[in-house]
């Protein structure tokens, strides 16, 4: 009868590794880090099963996350599907088989207990907070127009009537510095008393704040007169690299009211030929901060 082997684990420090040897000291396996699942013994006793741990420290853990949350349900389809031959005159089984994408898609869906269960009860699905309002970007006449062939001049007529977010923040402050509003239409914080700030107290970003956009013009919140929703234009339409648009953009995050384009080259009464050198004379360009906070 063969003999039973006798196996011992022998470990070194240095490298975190554990060989496994058998009675004449030969090495059999290795085994590494990279063999024990991560694991965190406080969750394990408290819940009494096996939960996997991970750190994410970086940017990918949002997308890791969001691609669980939204990768669509689990799918498992079977057909039976009965097969015609020359020997079989009837004109049912030998039809062609008519695949319905449709039906076959309904018919593939799994919802588990729990997702069943959720949406029974019509709770969210997900949520996102703070509101966020993207805010467009350009250069004065330089607006995106969208237009079909054969439509261009049409379109160029209509785009000289139609605002962007940009263009009707420039048309509110000025509409407002002509005809301001009153106490009670501006509102107050319930906590500290002080009157909210007027269009031309605010920049760019702020605005979406204390004012909503219909996709025509910005109006100015009824109830509550201060939101938690934040305005953000996107950085990919002002790379430090494009030139004008990125002085722009950072005259429209620091410049409260602007009533045009013309407004953001003065800087205390002085009228600069560029953005840029608008922003120098704010100081803007004094150090790295702005190119670190694009």
């Amino acid at each position: 009868m063969p003999r039973r082997r006798l196996f011992s684990f022998v470990q070194k420090a240095l490298f975190a590794q554990i060989h496994k040897k058998n009675r004449q000291g030969e090495a059999i396996f290795e085994f590494d880090d990279t063999w024990v699942v991560p694991y965190n013994p406080f969750l394990m006793y408290k819940y009494n099963a096996h939960i996997n741990l991970e750190i994410c420290n970086s940017v990918s853990s949002v997308k890791y996350l969001y691609k669980y949350v939204y990768k669509g349900y689990d799918k498992a389809f079977i057909s039976l599907v009965r097969v015609g031959n020359d020997n079989c005159p009837d004109s049912a089984v030998n039809a062609p088989v008519v695949i319905d994408e449709v039906q076959k898609y309904i018919d593939s869906r799994y919802v588990g207990a729990a997702e069943a269960t959720w949406r029974i009860m019509t709770f969210p699905m997900s949520d996102r907070y703070p509101p966020i309002v993207n805010l467009q970007l350009h250069e004065k006449n330089a607006q995106q127009v969208i237009y079909e062939e054969g439509q261009e001049i049409e379109a160029l007529v209509c785009a000289q009537t139609v605002h962007t977010t940009l263009t009707s923040y420039f048309e509110t402050v000025a509409k407002e510095l002509a005809n301001p509003l009153s106490r009670e239409q501006l509102g107050q914080d319930t906590d500290t008393g002080n009157v909210h700030p007027a269009a031309n107290q605010l920049t760019y970003l702020e605005f979406p704040t204390y004012y909503t956009w219909d996709k025509k013009h910005w109006s100015r919140r009824k109830k509550p007169k201060k939101s938690d929703c934040i305005g953000r234009i996107r950085i990919y339409s002002a790379h430090p690299n494009s030139g004008e648009r990125f002085y722009l953009r950072m005259l429209l995050c620091k410049v409260p009211g602007a009533s045009s384009f013309e407004d953001l080259y003065s800087v205390n009464g002085v009228h600069h030929p560029t953005y840029k050198a608008a922003c120098q004379a704010c100081g803007m360009l004094d150090d790295d901060s702005e190119w670190k906070n694009c």
